[in-house]
């Protein structure tokens, strides 16, 4: 899992990123899930793995813009594939069957559209989700600030009760 939707693709994009920094233009698109940004229950290697293409394409945008170089992330929730027929369960053998989210999901050829769009228009992010996983998105993104300013604070307590007892 780590290597199909992390490793993999970062590979490619390092073989790529010189030409494209050459050229002083390109543009990296990462499908991505709504998984790399919150977490799923019983999807603990899949979200890691989004996790990681997730935070090396941020960090690429931050790197690369300097040289023209565009990264569009796309997080999709439910789309009509395959995917679940495909599946392994835990015991290595096929799932075999379509999963009730993925029914309901988005067609594909709406999701293409949208991708395409976006990359057209150079979007850095774009979620492909109903009203529902929108608003949960915004809210961990929220959450996940509020988190980090608070240990942020906390450590700076920390730091300043250690320089005091420094000082004494």
């Amino acid at each position: 899992m780590m290597n199909c939707n992390a490793i993999s693709p970062i590979a490619i994009v390092k073989a790529f990123l010189p030409q494209m920094i050459k050229r002083k233009s390109g543009q990296i698109v990462n499908i991505l899930s709504l998984s790399a940004v919150f977490p799923t229950p019983v999807r603990t290697l899949y979200c890691a793995s989004k996790y990681a293409l997730d935070g090396f394409g941020k960090s690429l945008r931050a790197e690369a813009a300097q040289y023209n170089v565009q990264v569009t992330h796309v997080y999709p929730a439910y789309v009509q594939t395959n995917m679940s027929m495909n599946a392994m369960t835990g015991s290595g053998h096929a799932f075999g069957k379509l999963d009730e989210n993925i029914k309901k999901g988005m067609p594909v050829h709406k999701a293409g559209s949208l991708i395409i769009k976006a990359t057209y228009l150079q979007e850095r992010e774009l979620y492909l989700c109903g009203a529902f996983y929108k608003l949960v998105t915004i809210l961990s993104a929220i959450s996940g600030n509020i988190t980090y300013l608070a240990c942020l604070n906390k450590y700076k307590d920390q730091v300043r009760v250690k320089e005091a007892a420094i000082k004494a």
